[in-house]
């Protein structure tokens, strides 16, 4: 007991040392950034508009606006970066071929993707159904977005 409160401390024994697993997760975030630029140098959609990522994984938006507010807050002004430090639960992982956060100077948007022939299925994830990093559930009402990728 500490002050009165019951009080316990989880233990993580790493098999590995810390060094190697970090590098390990900056190569699988890249990596997945790089399933992305293989592709192409950004994506486009006649609903959505128009999104180029940059080698580091900068992100700017055009024609976003539909999607303000359900998806994207009033305050995304359409730049932001890729961040790729969130995970799929067991059930999600055959479904999707990975998550991305989209962080902005005001925000952080949670998405699901699948890459298609020619493009990628982002779906929304509320932040509700993200929990230590990992998404935990797909949406019951689910908000599509599809994209193609551009050339080059």
């Amino acid at each position: 007991l500490e002050n009165g409160r019951r009080r316990s401390t989880t233990v993580e024994l790493f098999q590995e040392e810390i060094s190697v697993i970090v590098e390990a997760e900056r190569e699988r975030r890249r990596m997945q950034l790089e399933q992305f630029l293989q592709r192409g140098s950004g994506l486009v959609s006649t609903a959505y508009g128009t999104v180029r990522i940059s080698e580091r994984g900068a992100v700017t938006w055009t024609g976003f606006e539909r999607l303000v507010p359900g998806v994207l807050p009033a305050t995304f002004n359409g730049s932001g970066r890729f961040e790729f430090g969130i995970y799929l639960n067991d059930d999600l992982r055959g479904r999707y071929d990975g998550a991305v956060r989209l962080v902005a100077p005001e925000s952080t948007t949670n998405f699901l993707y699948s890459f298609t022939d020619d493009g990628v299925r982002f779906v929304y994830v509320p932040s509700r159904l993200v929990e230590k990093q990992t998404v935990t559930a797909e949406p019951v009402s689910p908000v599509v977005i599809f994209f193609r990728f551009l050339p080059g």
